[in-house]
């Protein structure tokens, strides 16, 4: 196999560890373009994240074959499973604060995804379940949503058995429903404290 030295590490590496013309290793070589991107002016780092998107988007066959000949590469699981270690932490961040500013978009679409895909959406979820400590999670979810009333859960209420769906139901009739069930819960509590008082009573006096 031919070899040849990094004119900036000095390591004698394979030809594969080079990309084409190039005088420093495929490590070297990005090592430098991410200490360049560092100390980039953010005007211009947005300027080409905005000229990349632009050319994605007009070129989207290119896009989808390039990704093809990257994933058909020997070294592609290996590169991928490092690079979700190395970036875990900022994906987690970013998918929490997109969630955060997105959650009624990203609603909307899990339901509209959820009816096109009734069957798909069951089998993932049952595999889902099946997991050890899925189930209880879920359930402690959905017990979070029922006390904080949420918008998810009051238009849940709101759309069964009817042909409305949740999306279409307006703010408005959300709110009135929140104060509906709120009022319902307080009297509930009132009930609950008063006969919990009328027994404590007549205990005492037997």
């Amino acid at each position: 196999m031919d070899t040849k030295k990094c004119c900036r590490c000095a390591v004698v590496k394979p030809m594969s560890d080079y990309y084409a013309g190039g005088g420093a290793c495929k490590l070297c070589t990005t090592t430098r373009k991410r200490e360049q991107y560092a100390v980039r002016p953010p005007e211009q780092v947005e300027r080409k994240r905005n000229n990349l998107k632009s050319w994605a988007q007009r070129n989207k066959a290119r896009v989808y074959e390039l990704a093809a000949i990257q994933r058909a590469k020997p070294q592609f699981k290996e590169w991928l499973k490092d690079y979700r270690e190395r970036t875990k932490e900022h994906r987690r961040a970013y998918e929490k604060q997109y969630m955060a500013n997105n959650r009624e978009k990203y609603r909307l679409y899990s339901n509209e995804w959820q009816r096109a895909n009734a069957d798909k959406y069951w089998e993932y979820y049952q595999r889902y379940i099946s997991k050890p400590g899925n189930r209880e999670r879920d359930r402690a979810n959905a017990k979070r949503e029922r006390d904080r009333l949420t918008d998810g859960y009051i238009r849940t209420i709101l759309s069964m058995r009817t042909p409305l769906k949740s999306e279409a139901i307006p703010q408005a009739m959300v709110e009135a429903k929140r104060v509906q069930l709120q009022i319902t819960r307080r009297i509930k509590d009132v009930a609950d404290t008063r006969s919990k008082s009328q027994e404590a009573d007549t205990q005492d006096t037997r």
